[in-house]
């Protein structure tokens, strides 16, 4: 019976012990399954922060080059803008000393051609004074109508273009007078059906005056024509010298902008 107990005691000690073997064993696969998830775990995290980390620096390069780029078309946008202001410049400056050209000059025809007399000079006067403030006027315009504003809302009224015509023949005849020219103008038509119309007074009359210090350059002494024509649907004013004119082949550039006939002039 001794000997019975031993067995049964050694017995229960192997089964003791297998058992915590297999409880090790299983413990073991439990933490090494734990670590294995830990492992995946930590991998996949960083894995995002490295992905994330790219993706930011991505992102801050985009950014750097979409800056670079403002950058570059903020230059180009004011380099043309700088360009655009220069020639806005010239242009002013053609225009100015080609419209203020025509009162300043009958300015100097009536000072010049009455300076023998001078009771007569002093009549001139007041003319003087209406071609300085003309000039003024015209300054003034020039600067509005360069800065690209045009002719302001409120300048536009209903005006008669005949009398525009006979303001306008009048400002340049110390010049025409001077070189003996003629300047005959006809409003006849524009009696019968009244000529007007809505529009900027003094942008209109700047147009016909340098229409007509242009005649004046060209008429070679010729008399220079100014008709005003008006019918129920438009009215037309027409400027006509007798002068040399300009080749057929030119015909198409004669609206383009500071266009000359003389190459050398344009």
């Amino acid at each position: 019976s001794e000997a019975q107990s031993v067995d049964e005691i050694q017995q229960t000690q192997l089964q003791f012990a297998r058992r915590s073997s297999e409880w090790a064993s299983a413990v073991t696969v439990i933490v090494n399954t734990l670590a294995a998830i830990l492992i995946l775990v930590l991998a996949g995290i960083s894995a995002w922060l490295v992905r994330r980390n790219v993706l930011e620096i991505q992102a801050a390069r985009d950014e750097l080059d979409r800056v670079n780029q403002g950058l570059e078309d903020t230059v180009r946008e004011r380099t043309s803008a700088l360009t655009q202001a220069n020639e806005e410049i010239q242009r002013y400056a053609y225009i100015v000393s080609h419209d203020l050209r025509a009162p300043l000059a009958s300015i100097l025809t009536l000072i010049d051609g009455y300076k023998d007399d001078p009771l007569l000079q002093a009549r001139q006067i007041p003319r003087i004074g209406r071609y300085a403030r003309s000039a003024l006027d015209l300054a003034d315009g020039l600067f509005r109508l360069v800065r690209a504003e045009g002719s302001d809302p409120k300048d536009v009224v209903e005006l008669d273009l005949a009398g525009l015509v006979d303001s306008a023949a009048d400002e340049v005849w110390p010049q025409a007078h001077a070189r003996g020219i003629r300047i005959e103008v006809d409003t006849r038509d524009a009696e019968k059906e009244e000529a007007v119309v809505r529009g900027d007074f003094s942008l209109l009359r700047r147009a016909v005056i340098n229409l007509l210090t242009n005649a004046i350059e060209h008429a070679e002494g010729q008399p220079i024509r100014v008709t005003v024509a008006s019918d129920v649907e438009a009215v037309a004013i027409t400027v006509r010298d007798f002068g040399v004119g300009f080749a057929p082949e030119d015909a198409a550039h004669v609206f383009d902008r500071f266009w000359r006939a003389d190459p050398s002039r344009n």
